[in-house]
């Protein structure tokens, strides 16, 4: 589904498929390659879903926001479990203030509400976690704009992305890939026209 209005847009998509024959790239328990197999059957379904609303001429809300529900179907191995490495859902968004071209403010949010499977087995989690940021910038010329990006401003600690392994045997090991910290990016962009 998508809706274009002058001051609304939304993008919208349910989604089913049943997939024979996966490609699933697997590592043991200590991050050694066991190679690329063919799953038997899986399942992806979800909702993906965008939103970009001008409340008022400065104000614009932008939101995007995915379910995710991959699985296996009747695996010999895995039965019914969880894919590995595939938060359940998540979250951005960001509310951004601009009274006129030469400035604007934006507070953003990244939200994985939810803990999610690193291992097919469904044996081991990684967490998940809530970002805050604030971007801000303007133009300064025609094709030329400033940004000061401040990211995870509460400096907590989190998982970017994962290892997907074949089976974790319930523990912790070393398949998790660090977040940034607290980091603040500034710049100048120019656009060709």
């Amino acid at each position: 589904m998508r809706v274009q209005r002058e001051a609304l847009s939304l993008d919208a998509a349910l989604y089913r498929a049943r997939v024979r024959g996966e490609l699933l790239a697997l590592t043991d328990g200590n991050g050694n390659p066991l190679g690329t197999v063919n799953a038997d059957r899986t399942l992806h379904q979800g909702l993906e879903f965008g939103l970009g609303w001008h409340m008022a001429p400065q104000w614009l809300l932008s939101a995007n926001y995915l379910w995710n529900d991959f699985r296996f179907e009747r695996d010999a191995v895995y039965g019914d479990n969880e894919l590995a490495g595939i938060p359940p859902q998540q979250l951005r968004a960001s509310l951004r203030w601009s009274p006129g071209e030469a400035f604007y403010i934006a507070p953003n949010v990244e939200w994985v509400p939810q803990d999610y499977y690193v291992d097919h087995a469904n044996t081991f989690r990684a967490p998940g976690y809530t970002l805050a940021g604030v971007r801000m910038g303007g133009c300064v010329a025609s094709n030329w704009s400033w940004f000061v990006d401040a990211r995870n401003l509460a400096d907590r600690r989190w998982i970017s992305s994962t290892n997907v392994v074949a089976d974790a045997r319930g523990q912790d090991q070393a398949n998790f890939m660090p977040g940034d910290g607290r980091s603040v990016y500034v710049g100048l962009e120019w656009a060709m026209q």
